[in-house]
């Protein structure tokens, strides 16, 4: 039996604290202007976390357990009007 991977604390995931993140949450929370062509860039959460945290949206989408609860709950209200 192998020994339990030990990952350095800025490695992990914000969420589990026990494994390593290897993702970002792509939940947008913002929009930055940019001053060279003036166009709308989405900012974005980019919490740390692992596989086991991250809820997959589809291609390369991830969202962190806290937006994916949002998200959730905002399609909810959606289909309620």
């Amino acid at each position: 039996m192998n020994p339990p991977e030990i990952v350095h604390y800025s490695e992990r995931c914000w969420f589990c604290w026990k494994k390593k993140a290897t993702l970002l949450c792509d939940f947008v929370v913002g929009w930055i202007w940019t001053t060279i062509d003036f166009q709308r860039t989405p900012q974005t959460c980019d919490r740390h976390i692992c596989e086991k945290c991250a809820t997959h949206l589809g291609g390369d989408t991830h969202f962190c357990p806290i937006h994916a609860k949002e998200a959730k709950q905002r399609l909810e209200v959606g289909k309620k009007r």
